[in-house]
């Protein structure tokens, strides 16, 4: 994701289905129909991606390269607690509420707390506080 995003290239629609697996067994994304190449800072504004893996700013429809560490954060929440980030048994609506707040499912006791910290850093709501990209 950092070669993509240094060359300006957002994927927008980071999720386990467009991550594959190579002969190295390194991962791979896949899928960039709805990848942006941004030559500037300007944010960008369409809606794109699965709701889901969407960061917070994607629903407000001003956002930049940082979505897509919001995204993996949510993909690497799936693998290793074995559940989605975000609760959805109770509607999309309120998925979308948690999303916006961050409001993602308690991590369960055995996980390490450096685990702990690595995804709560990919799910800051405030993109300031995430992980920069770069």
């Amino acid at each position: 994701m950092k070669h993509y995003n240094a060359h300006g290239v957002i994927h927008r629609d980071i999720k386990p289905d467009n991550i594959m697996i190579g002969e190295d067994g390194a991962p791979r994304f896949c899928d960039f129909g709805v990848a942006k190449k941004v030559s500037t800072e300007k944010s960008l504004r369409t809606d794109v991606g699965t709701d889901r893996y969407k960061a917070p700013e994607v629903f407000l429809k001003q956002y930049d390269e940082k979505c897509d560490i919001w995204a993996l954060g949510v993909v690497l929440y799936q693998m290793v607690i074995g559940d989605t980030a975000f609760d959805n048994d109770k509607g999309i609506g309120l998925m979308i509420k948690n999303i916006k707040t961050g409001n993602f499912r308690p991590f369960p006791e055995q996980v390490s707390d450096s685990f702990k910290d690595l995804l709560s850093n990919m799910l800051k709501v405030s993109v300031e506080d995430r992980f920069s990209a770069s």
